[in-house]
């Protein structure tokens, strides 16, 4: 659908003069998120090429050779425990300050939460249930005992429901953290979240928010709330990745590190030349002007031709 959008309003894009990539926000409006998104991220990446900028330095204003984000890693679900236990104990030899589960049911939630305390009872776990549980009382109190357990966040667990359903939800734990996820499409979505006080927490994706500008807008109006916004991934390349990183540093002051992998977690093959690396948890930002990362052409073509070869 992205890709589709894009062919057919791209052209019109040529020749266009702007000054700053929000001169063209009124124009990417017309494309859906990850259009817009994809879209977004040539423009500010073009203009801190010319400008001689990294996307860290346009976003905050600064210049740092050396900028660090602590980030956490997310652990999919495994065949039984003991390879879950050791996944966990890999991500805390590469330092990661924070572990995320998947977890579709209440059992594996309290189980996966147990096993990560006993393991690694200073790293900050989370999960995330996608909107899987029923709202009702079983789920509140479920939420109560992974509470105990040591759970300091879940992403939006419940199914069907609303902004108000999650403000009632939240109530209910002084130190467990709500965090919308999934309802969090644009930024209306994001301002009816706080017009509701619906949660602590907002994970922000830019890839479904609208790219960039909408990201740092959330952020900003989330802040101010009194919330805490912190960043979010998906299961995108380096280039992704790389954009998320200078978003973070945004985010100093979030007690929830971001959920940036290294290069290897996901891929064989990214396709951009530099990896990126987990040092004691924390991932260098790009500070090469733009993005900061270059694009692997030939790795772009091989994907291609896979994907043509898988759907033909």
């Amino acid at each position: 659908m992205a890709l589709a959008e894009l062919n057919q309003i791209l052209p019109n894009f040529i020749g266009l003069n702007f000054k700053h990539p929000t001169d063209l926000n009124r124009k990417l409006n017309q494309l859906t998120s990850f259009a817009r998104t994809s879209v977004e991220m040539a423009l500010w990446d073009a203009y801190g090429k010319t400008t001689n900028q990294s996307l860290s330095q346009l976003i905050t204003g600064k210049i740092s050779n050396c900028e660090l984000i602590p980030v956490g890693t997310v652990l999919g679900i495994q065949a039984n425990l003991e390879q879950t236990s050791n996944k966990i104990k890999l991500a805390t030899q590469q330092g990661y300050r924070k572990i995320k589960f998947k977890a579709a049911n209440y059992e594996s939630a309290l189980t996966l939460v147990k096993l990560a305390h006993q393991l690694t009872p200073k790293l900050i776990t989370t999960i995330d249930a996608n909107q899987a549980w029923e709202n009702n009382l079983s789920t509140i109190n479920v939420l109560k005992t992974l509470e105990a357990n040591g759970l300091q966040l879940i992403e939006e667990p419940l199914k069907n429901s609303t902004f108000v359903d999650y403000t009632k939800l939240q109530q209910n734990f002084s130190h467990l953290m709500i965090s919308l996820d999934e309802s969090l499409t644009d930024l209306d979505s994001v301002k009816r979240a706080l017009n509701s006080n619906s949660a602590k927490a907002f994970t922000i994706k830019q890839g479904k928010l609208g790219g960039i500008s909408a990201a740092l807008t959330a952020i900003d109006l989330i802040t101010q709330a009194g919330k805490i916004p912190w960043i979010g991934g998906m299961l995108t390349s380096g280039l992704g990745r790389s954009v998320d990183l200078a978003l973070a540093t945004q985010l100093k002051n979030s007690p929830i590190p971001a959920d940036i992998s290294a290069s290897n977690h996901y891929f064989e093959q990214d396709f951009i030349n530099e990896t990126i690396e987990i040092h004691q948890g924390l991932i260098k930002v790009p500070q090469n002007p733009g993005i900061g990362v270059t694009i692997n052409w030939k790795a772009v073509s091989q994907l291609q031709n896979n994907l043509k070869i898988q759907y033909k």
